[in-house]
């Protein structure tokens, strides 16, 4: 997730937190399903706002191993 907000002044009032959380629900079940987030953020006194890009990355599965077994004296 890219996010650059773009505000009409150097005292901001948009913390990009507002915005994951106005995302849950409509592009993701939780936020905390965002796993990578790169927030930039610029003045624009004409055109203040959020510019949001959302990419879906791959799942990483991992093989479980074997639980290692303990040999039993005797075995």
């Amino acid at each position: 997730m890219h996010i650059t907000i773009f505000y009409a002044s150097r005292r901001p009032d948009l913390d990009e937190s507002l915005i994951l959380d106005l995302l849950q629900g409509l592009v993701y079940v939780n936020d905390r399903q965002v796993k990578e987030r790169h927030t930039y953020w610029g003045l624009d006194p004409e055109n203040p706002r959020a510019e949001i890009i959302i990419e879906q990355i791959p799942p990483v599965y991992t093989e479980k191993k074997p639980a290692h077994r303990r040999a039993k004296k005797g075995e």
